[in-house]
């Protein structure tokens, strides 16, 4: 049985350098390959995990080059926490008359970052509990963290989440 074998039958995972992890209980015949082939096990799980960091430092590289996009997110969540304030204000009545600044809005922000906009409107519909909608979702937010033009993107996505729903409602 080949190192690779030996991974996926016993499902062995990297824990460190040095040590396996194993799913399984292994046969004694077996657990004595998972011993002779330890080197070469530690060497497929590590090149594993490097192309996965790799991949995952790459995506949020990607991530991090959207133009607008950290702005855009703190525009939004500044709108959001002035909206909280002005509730919680109303709902108290001991709380002074006066009200926080309003915010800029964020619309100028989504009209100068158009694919920073969009990327936070997929990752939007990707928090989504109805699974077609967080599919759409997530499929576009992958194609805009690639570079695809975003009003394509957008525009599938939302014709996807369309058809979707035009399909649940003629089922029911």
């Amino acid at each position: 049985m080949t190192a690779k074998d030996l991974i996926k039958k016993y499902n062995i995972q990297y824990h460190t350098d040095t040590t396996l992890q194993v799913g399984r209980k292994p046969s004694a015949t077996d657990l004595q390959a998972i011993k002779d082939n330890k080197p070469e096990i530690l060497a497929i799980l590590i090149a594993e995990k490097k192309a996965k960091d790799d991949a995952r430092e790459a995506r949020e590289k990607a991530i991090a080059g959207i133009d607008g996009l950290d702005a855009l997110r703190k525009a939004i969540d500044a709108e959001y926490a002035y909206s909280r304030e002005v509730n919680r204000r109303f709902e108290d009545e001991s709380l002074s008359s006066f009200m926080p600044g309003k915010p800029a809005s964020s619309d100028d922000l989504k009209k100068q970052y158009p694919r920073a906009a969009a990327y936070i409107k997929a990752e939007n519909w990707t928090m989504s509990g109805n699974v077609d909608k967080y599919s759409a979702g997530q499929k576009a937010l992958e194609r805009i963290i690639n570079d695809e033009n975003h009003v394509t993107v957008i525009a599938e996505m939302e014709a996807e989440w369309s058809q979707a729903a035009h399909e649940a409602m003629m089922r029911d």
